[in-house]
């Protein structure tokens, strides 16, 4: 019995650290990813899907009932290497239009880019450099081991 739990944590612990040194495999969902900055709160990333064809980034936006938001169709991804990822389509959402806030004040709705390469850990979502552009930095493309599940 001992020598079967022992053979379960290390199985775990061989897959924890092969996420985080190796490549990122297709498939892969990360529900809530971490992030190192968020410039400003009215997004949030609430889950990313990994495919062959696309990076899709569940988004979440915030604001005052009424009031609008816009997503730029110039929107990238943007790895450690530089390497740029387009925006390719929205769902629930449409691009490069003010768009009214429900009475919620919250809308969710998938952004889908070009797929990052398999050994790109984290992005960078890049709306643009304005003021009222939306950037995020550090989105953790994998699972901390460590990190229960919130849903």
């Amino acid at each position: 019995m001992r020598n079967l739990l022992f053979v379960l944590l290390a199985v775990l612990l061989m897959s924890c650290a092969s996420t985080q040194q190796g490549t990122i495999t297709r498939g892969t969902v990360v529900e809530y990813p971490e992030v190192k900055s968020n410039e400003n709160e009215a997004i949030e990333v609430m889950k990313i899907e990994l495919t062959d064809d696309a990076t899709i980034l569940h988004v979440e936006v915030y604001n005052a009932p009424r009031n609008w938001i816009a997503i730029s169709s110039k929107t990238v991804l943007r790895d450690r290497d530089g390497r740029t990822y387009k925006l390719l389509s929205s769902k629930g959402f449409e691009l490069d239009r003010r768009i009214p806030m429900p009475r919620s004040g919250k809308k969710a709705f998938a952004l889908y880019f070009e797929p990052v390469n398999k050994d790109v850990k984290e992005v960078k979502y890049i709306e643009g450099d304005g003021y009222n552009d939306f950037r995020i930095f550090g989105i953790k493309l994998y699972e901390e081991c460590y990190k229960a599940n919130t849903k």
